[in-house]
């Protein structure tokens, strides 16, 4: 709060001394804890340089603290205000205390001029933090027969009675809520419960030691002193309730979310949330609690940011793996179980998929790939799996020239038409047969088929390759092989004799 409190009207001549008018307020009345700001105005009519000095105190130094700069300079036409603002400790009793200012003005063009000096007081009325009730339980007078009619039994049986309305909550809340979370799907407000129940009791139990002390005649000092160590249990308290609660429910809830969708986000990000919880929970718990016992906390968060910053250049590949297994986890281009081929040629089936990697089984190779997210994202990965589990695979065969072609065509249906591990119930995955081409030897045909799992494939096509070589050979069709044909143009003259 600025109030200007008196003007101090400096109008420099050559033969007389600067007149002071003052414009007043009434009293300030600052409970004890707050702090105000006052005002003297300055002005110079002319073009003289003035050093103004200031001395300011309390009449009750143990009250409160002032502060001010004690320097300033008056300049021609130019206005000056000086605030002196006065800090009242917690532990201030209620009084009425003065604030004396002094300001000494010296004419820094005349070095043998004697300096002006002005003063003015304030009066501050001052309510403390703290009242004591007296011999009271909760408003009423204690007339209990001596010595339960003391402070101290008085102060005890008012303890009392906030323990037993905290053991009261504690115990007939607990029906009234499970009624009611019966009627819910939830088992989310259960865990709730059970994590603030016993912390709403202490809370109720530290109100009623709150309140219950100003019963006691005890210093302000000792009453501030009781109120920080309360708090700073609360604060601990509810800071490990915050985190049980992230822990156990938010965590949880996503995880299950993630579960309920097909995802393997959850579960991959439940470790690094845990993680974070473990850090920046307590870290804010700690910032309340320093900044209560009235520790400044800038310098250590402004260093825990250069150090963030640090760690974040030095594992920036960590986290780029991180960010891009999200991505990968977002997208979702493939799942645990599918069969995928990488980029660089390798079929593999999916394993796992974590923040950092994805865990790959190489089936031909009989081996665990394990490949960064990175270069998930940034290659080219065809998923065999994807839209759904069958497989488009082929097999060529050639038959020699003059063999009927509708013969080659239905053989090679009814083939694949019996076999249990092709499609059959879906037309546009329907097995065909396409004359090919007119190869040097042979007439060439392709049987194209899907395969109702990518996992059967190799072992599909194996079988059908031997269908084929049995059935031909039952049919009497000739699987020809490359061959050459030679021949020699020789005459009469140059026939060989006997």
């Amino acid at each position: 709060m600025i109030s200007t409190i008196a003007l101090l009207l400096l109008i420099p001549t050559v033969s007389a001394e600067p007149g002071m008018h003052q414009y007043g307020e009434g009293p300030v009345n600052l409970d004890a804890g707050e702090s105000y700001t006052f005002e003297w105005g300055f002005s110079n009519t002319d073009d003289t340089l003035y050093l103004i000095t200031v001395n300011a105190e309390l009449s009750n130094r143990s009250a409160g603290s002032v502060n001010y700069e004690t320097n300033h300079l008056l300049h021609n036409d130019n206005g000056l205000e000086i605030p002196v603002t006065i800090y009242i400790n917690e532990g201030a009793d209620t009084e009425t205390i003065d604030l004396s200012v002094q300001f000494t003005v010296e004419d820094l063009s005349q070095s043998d001029t004697e300096p002006y000096m002005f003063s003015d007081t304030v009066k501050i009325n001052v309510t403390s933090l703290f009242a004591s009730v007296g011999n009271t339980i909760f408003g009423w007078e204690n007339t209990l027969p001596s010595p339960f009619n003391s402070l101290i039994w008085t102060f005890i049986i008012t303890l009392l009675i906030w323990f037993i309305i905290g053991l009261m909550i504690y115990f007939v809340i607990e029906p009234v809520f499970e009624k009611v979370t019966l009627k819910t799907k939830t088992k989310y407000d259960n865990i709730i419960f059970d994590i603030v129940r016993t912390p709403i009791f202490i809370t109720i139990v530290l109100i009623g030691l709150v309140n219950s002390i100003d019963i006691l005649s005890i210093s302000n000092n000792d009453h501030i002193l009781i109120h920080k160590i309360v708090s700073a249990i609360l604060i601990i308290t509810y800071t490990i309730v915050a985190y049980r609660i992230y822990d156990k429910v938010l965590i949880s809830f996503i995880k299950n979310f993630s579960n309920k969708r097909g995802s393997t986000l959850g579960s991959a990000l439940a470790p690094i949330l845990h993680l974070l919880g473990m850090i920046l929970i307590p870290v804010a718990g700690i910032t309340v609690l320093l900044n209560t016992f009235g520790i400044d906390v800038t310098l250590i968060l402004a260093g825990a940011g250069v150090g963030a910053s640090i760690i974040t250049l030095a594992a920036k590949d960590v986290f780029s793996s991180f960010f891009a297994g999200i991505q990968v986890m977002l997208d979702r281009p493939f799942k645990i179980g599918d069969r995928v081929m990488l980029d660089s040629g390798e079929v593999c089936e999916v394993k796992k998929i974590g923040i950092r990697s994805t865990q790959l089984y190489d089936i031909i190779n009989h081996a665990i790939i394990i490949l960064p997210n990175t270069m998930v994202a940034a290659n080219k990965v065809t998923n065999y799996s994807e839209p759904d589990n069958h497989r488009a695979v082929s097999a060529s065969i050639g038959v020699a020239y003059g063999t009927d072609v509708d013969k080659v065509t239905n053989l090679l249906l009814d083939i694949a038409d019996n076999h249990s591990d092709i499609v059959h119930n879906n037309k546009d995955q329907a097995p065909y047969v396409r004359f090919a081409d007119f190869g040097a030897c042979s007439l060439d045909f392709t049987l194209w088929f899907y395969v109702d799992d990518i996992r059967k494939m190799w072992r599909v096509i194996s079988e059908i390759k031997e269908q084929i070589n049995n059935r031909f050979e039952e049919e009497g069709i000739e699987i020809p092989f490359p061959q050459s044909v030679v021949t020699f143009n020789y005459s009469s003259e140059n026939s060989p004799t006997n």
